[in-house]
């Protein structure tokens, strides 16, 4: 959604460049998020297997917290 965009669905007083400046300056900053790889069978049967493998850990768990 561009800023123009966000200043009309929000019935902001304002333009769209003062709200982008004012964004900017408390450190917002627009992006697009880099897509992460889906999991494969082999990864998630290593990761239930750990899990199990942990499942009644208590001390240790505390020790990590």
């Amino acid at each position: 959604m561009d800023y123009q965009a966000l200043v009309d669905e929000l019935e902001l007083e304002y333009t769209a460049s003062t709200l982008q400046k004012r964004l900017h300056q408390r450190g917002y900053f627009r992006c697009v998020a880099c897509q992460k790889p889906y999991l494969i069978a082999v990864q998630v049967l290593g990761r239930l297997l750990w899990a199990i493998a942990h499942i009644f850990w208590h001390e240790e768990w505390l020790k990590v917290l």
